[in-house]
């Protein structure tokens, strides 16, 4: 991962405190439903905050930490594996995207990383969601190492994708 400058901002990180977990559990839904935009909503699935509470009991959580302007507007997480980490998740609020807050996060989690002796950082966005994309590579995630197919068992219906490898994908 190339190390980039980081964003001046007037919005901290900090640790995740108990006291966030309101706010934290919101951000998730946010995200939750962003993916629902890319991907269509469950059905049956009316409170997209919830797996908020279940992400809070992983074994392999290192931390989580908030950017934090008078309230907390994004979240991040690092999860362990191996010799390397993964983040999961990072959000940034709708109402604050575009300022630099993800970047900040990003660049903090992969300190913390650094600190704890990792050889490798990853994360794993929908490849739908390209303006996550541009802000992870923006960040110096720019090292393609995995990617995940899937085999659809319902009737939705999927738009063309890349191609990889002489293979034609749907996104």
């Amino acid at each position: 991962m190339t190390q980039t400058l980081a964003p001046r901002l007037a919005v901290g990180v900090r640790p995740y405190r108990a006291a966030d977990h309101n706010a934290c559990r919101r951000l998730w839904g946010e995200l939750v439903e962003q993916q629902w935009g890319l991907y269509g909503a469950p059905s049956g699935d009316d409170d997209p905050g919830a797996g908020f509470e279940e992400y809070l009991t992983r074994l392999d959580l290192a931390g989580m930490w908030v950017a934090d302007d008078n309230g907390v507007v994004g979240l991040i997480g690092l999860v362990l594996g191996g010799t390397g980490g993964a983040v999961d998740p990072v959000v940034v609020t709708g109402r604050r995207r575009g300022e630099g807050i993800g970047r900040a996060l990003l660049l903090h989690v992969a300190g913390q990383a650094r600190a704890r002796g990792l050889r490798e950082l990853t994360i794993s966005p929908a490849w739908r969601n390209a303006e996550a994309i541009h802000c992870l590579h923006a960040a110096g995630f720019d090292v393609l190492t995995n990617i995940t197919l899937a085999m659809r068992l319902d009737d939705r219906s999927f738009q063309p994708g890349p191609d990889l490898h002489e293979r034609s994908f749907r996104s």
